[in-house]
Formats: structure tokens, sequence, C-alpha cells
């Protein structure tokens, strides 16, 4: 008898042990799902249908699989789920200003209250407010089950859970660096230079700055014109005394430019127009001095690149080589000594930015 007695209890064990594991496997297989109860009275104070979808798709990252708005918790036998989220609308009307979150969290075995305050939220965005709040509740509890002395979960979790809770997240892939240039071709580029020109037929050479925009008329021509203001200063010497000479104008040219990675060129005619002036000064007092001027006009062929510095900006390298039209000849004991005229070469050098 007594072996028999022993023999039914062994048996009734094992029935026990297999029927909780066909339990244990049939509730790891089941999609996991989180129950969520809004009373009634919360329509006013936010779109129960569109928190509904908001709710499963931010959920949806922790492994949930389902999610079950009710209004109020079920009598009798709950529906297996994960957790339960309470959502309570302090007052409960349209006119809520708080939201207290009750969270019932089967796998950690605890109870979780927080309040959301509504402020200033429309009620058309308190849905996706609310569905953020709630997954984030959740996240927070679940995330406990990774500390290294967690105690395991109750019940078995099912594999979207569990991928979303223990496996690790792929590492981000380190941020693009920012380009130091700007892949399109930019409708105005604004350069700001020191420029020197040289007129070796009359002994001078003038400095100063220069300011000068190229623009793109059409996108679909590679032309820009470009615009250019100089003032330029230097001094001729001679036996007799020192020359001061200014050149002060512009230019005008259409250049062909194109724009590759970070670099960018122009290139074309160029036609200067502006002032030069000459003024002596003597080396003795019985040396007369006098000074005089004239419009100077000359042509030259351009060559500027320019290369990308970081975002908008640009460095910049302009020459050009070319011919007095119209000169201006500073003269002394009646032969030339400075001026501006015959072949002449500029260069300039600067920074520059540019705008899309």
């Amino acid at each position: 008898m007594l072996r028999t007695a022993r023999a039914r209890t062994a048996l009734l064990a094992a029935l026990a042990a297999g029927f909780l594991a066909r339990s244990h496997a049939a509730r790891a297989d089941e999609p996991a799902t989180v129950q969520i109860v809004v009373d009634p009275c919360n329509a006013g104070a936010f779109d129960r249908d569109i928190f509904t979808r908001a709710a499963e798709i931010e959920l949806r990252g922790d492994g949930v699989e389902r999610v079950i708005v009710v209004a109020a918790r079920a009598a009798g036998k709950p529906e297996p789920t994960m957790a339960t989220v309470t959502l309570s609308a302090l007052p409960c009307s349209a006119d809520a200003k708080e939201v207290e979150m009750a969270l019932d969290d089967v796998t950690t075995s605890k109870s979780v209250r927080r309040r959301l305050t509504l402020g200033d939220v429309p009620v058309t965005a308190r849905p996706r407010v609310l569905a953020l709040a709630v997954a984030e509740l959740l996240h927070a509890s679940w995330s406990e089950l990774r500390l290294p002395r967690a105690p395991p979960p109750p019940v078995t979790l099912p594999p979207s859970v569990r991928l979303a809770i223990f496996e690790p997240t792929p590492a981000s892939p380190p941020p693009a660096q920012a380009p130091t240039h700007r892949p399109t071709d930019p409708n105005l580029h604004a350069d700001l230079m020191i420029e020197g020109r040289s007129f070796p037929n009359y002994g001078s050479a003038v400095v100063g700055p220069n300011v000068a925009a190229s623009v793109r008329p059409s996108a679909s021509f590679p032309v820009r014109m470009r615009l250019d203001l100089r003032a330029l200063l230097g001094t001729s010497y001679d036996p007799l005394g020192s020359i001061s000479t200014r050149l002060l104008g512009g230019g005008v040219a259409a250049v062909l430019a194109r724009t590759a990675g970070p670099i960018d060129v122009e290139i074309g005619p160029h036609l200067g127009l502006g002032w030069g002036s000459v003024s002596g000064h003597a080396a003795g007092t019985n040396i007369e001095a006098s000074s005089g001027g004239g419009a100077v006009l000359d042509a030259s062929a351009l060559f500027l690149v320019r290369v990308a510095l970081g975002g908008s900006f640009w460095a910049t390298l302009a020459v050009d080589v070319g011919a007095v039209i119209v000169p201006v000849d500073g003269q002394s004991a009646d032969r030339r000594a400075a001026g501006f005229g015959g072949p002449m070469a500029g260069a300039a050098v600067g920074a520059g930015r540019s705008f899309f």
C-alpha cells in the first residue's frame, strides 16, 4: 500500500510538472500583450482611437505585439497580459490637466504610479504624448530585468519581449562628418581680397583692397557675371624724385565657372575701367613737381580658383594678365617715369563666402 501511494504521488507530480511545462510553453507562444484601461469619461480628455494606434507603434519597440484598450478591468478570469496600465484623467473630463498612470507589471511583480501634467498640450497632441509616456513607463520597468542581480521573471517571456529586453542594441554608426563644401554650384560668390597690379613698361606697381561678386544668372549655363571694385595705391621712384600713383575703379567679366567638390574655378575675359592719377614729389627745391590723371581702360584674361574652408566660406586666389588700352603717363624730364599703360599683370588673394 505504501509503495502504491508513493507511485500515485510520483505520477501526480509528473502530471503536474507536465501541465506546468505545457502552460508555460503556451504562454511563451502567445503574442506579447499589454492591456491599457481607459475610463469612459476620459473620452473628452483625449481621442481613444488615436491613442490606441499611437500606443501600438510606441510599444512595438519593447516587443509588444498586441495592445488591448478596454474601458474597465475584465471581471472574472482576466486575459493573460504582460502588464496592465490604467489611465485616469484628473478631472475625468475634457478639462483634464493631469493624467495618472498606474502600471501593474507581471514580469517584475511590481506596481508603479506616475502623474503626467498635460499643461497646455493641445487636445490633438495628447494621444501621442500619452502613448510616449506609457511606452517610457513600461520600458523603464522592463529594463530592470537586465540588472545583474535581478530576479528571474515569474512568467515565461514571449520571444519578442525577450529579444527587445536582453539582446544588445546594435551600435549606432558614427555621425557623418559635415561636408566642408557645397555639392551644388552657388548662385553668388562674394570675395574680399588684397590685390597687387604691375605695369612693367611704366615702372609702376600698386596694391590695395578688391571687393568682388560673381553671380550666376541662369542655372542652365555655366556662366557667371563678375563685378569688382578696387582702390590701388603705389609709389614709383625717379632720379628727380618720387611719384605717387593711384588707380581707382572696377571691372566686369563674363566667366565660365565650375564647382567640383571643394574647388571652384572661374576663367574668362575681364574689362577694367577706372581713374588713374600720378602726383610728383621733387627731390630738390629747384625741381618743379606736378600731378595729373585720366581714365584708364584695360582688358585681360582672368583665372580664379577658390578652395572650400568649411561651410560656405572659401579661400580665393585670382590672377589676370592683359594690356592697357587707354593709358595714363607720368613724365619726368620728358621721359616716362610712372603711370598705367602697356602690358600688365595682377594677382589677388583673400577669402569669400558663397550664397546658394
